[in-house]
C-alpha cells in the first residue's frame, strides 16, 4: 500500500488526527504519559493540543492520580497487567479540563504496549474517546441497563429463583395477598419472601427496594 515508509507515516499521522479518539503511550510504573496523538479530543477533553499535554506529562499523570476513578482505572489496571501482561483492561474514567472545575467522561481500553528484559509490563498503549456527547441515546439506554447488570450480579443472583419472581412483583407495585394468589403461596410464605429481599438487599421498605432495583438494574430486566 505504500511505497515508502515516509508515505505510511504520514498516512498515519492524518488517520490520527482524524480520528475521533486519542491513543496515547504510558509508563506503568510509576504512572505518567510519554506519547500522544495529535486531534481535535485533546482540546475537547483536556482543552490543550498535543504539545501541551506532552510537555505538561506528569501534570496531566497527576491530574489522572487526583480523578475519583485513579484506584480502577490506573491501580487496579496495573495490577492486572502485573499478574498477566497480556491481558486487556477497559474502564472509564473522569479528568478535569484546563482551567475548569469540571470533569469530562472518558471511555478508554488499554494493554501492555513494551515488557522489560523479565517479560514485566513496562508501558502500555491506550485507546480513549470522550463520553460527553452522544447520539444514540437509545442505544445508551440499553448499554447503561446491560453495564447495571454486568456490574450488580453478585447482588442479583444473591436472591433465589423465587425471591426474584417475588421481587419482581413487588416492583409491579402488587401486594403480598395478590401476589400469593398468583404463585398460589399462603401470604405467610410472601411475606417471607419479602422479609428475605429486604434483607440480603439492605433495603428497609418497599420505596428503597425500587431505590435499590433501579440501580442494580434488576426494573430493566426482571429478573
Amino acid at each position: 500500500m505504500f511505497d515508502t515508509e515516509q508515505k505510511e507515516l504520514s498516512f498515519y499521522r492524518q488517520l490520527f488526527s482524524k480520528m475521533n479518539a486519542a491513543i496515547y503511550i504510558t509508563n506503568l510504573d510509576p504512572f505518567s504519559l510519554k506519547w500522544v496523538t495529535n486531534n481535535k479530543l485533546l482540546n475537547s477533553v483536556l482543552g490543550l493540543n498535543q504539545q501541551q499535554v506532552l510537555d505538561q506529562g506528569d501534570f496531566i499523570a497527576s491530574r489522572v492520580l487526583k480523578n475519583p476513578d485513579f484506584e480502577e482505572s490506573i491501580n487496579t489496571a496495573v495490577e492486572a497487567f502485573s499478574k498477566n501482561p497480556d491481558s486487556t483492561w477497559t474502564g472509564a474514567y473522569r479528568i478535569k479540563k484546563e482551567n475548569s472545575s469540571e470533569y469530562s467522561w472518558v471511555m478508554y481500553s488499554t494493554a501492555t504496549f513494551e515488557k522489560d528484559d523479565q517479560g514485566n509490563p513496562k508501558t502500555g498503549v491506550v485507546v480513549a474517546f470522550g463520553l460527553n456527547e452522544f447520539n444514540t441515546p437509545g442505544a445508551m439506554q440499553d448499554f447503561i441497563a446491560h453495564l447495571k447488570s454486568r456490574i450488580f450480579a453478585t447482588q442479583r443472583t444473591s436472591l433465589t429463583a423465587q425471591q426474584r419472581i417475588v421481587m419482581s412483583k413487588i416492583l409491579d407495585n402488587k401486594t403480598s395477598a395478590q401476589i400469593a394468589k398468583e404463585l398460589s403461596l399462603s401470604k405467610y410464605t410472601i411475606d417471607d419472601h419479602r422479609k428475605a429481599i429486604y434483607k440480603k438487599l439492605g433495603c428497609k421498605n418497599k420505596s428503597e427496594l425500587f431505590q435499590y432495583a433501579q440501580k442494580i438494574g434488576f426494573q430493566d430486566s426482571k429478573t
